[in-house]
């Protein structure tokens, strides 16, 4: 399944971490694409 999740706080990076580990195809929107919590 291919998701989307708006915003990459603590939230969104823990529910975006594991919908991948579960083998979905997660993509992160942010206002801060620099940061290092979306750069993995």
């Amino acid at each position: 399944m291919r998701i989307a999740v708006i915003g990459s706080g603590s939230m969104g990076s823990a529910i975006a971490r594991s919908w991948s580990e579960l083998g979905h195809s997660v993509v992160i929107c942010t206002r801060t694409p620099d940061s290092k919590r979306v750069t993995s």
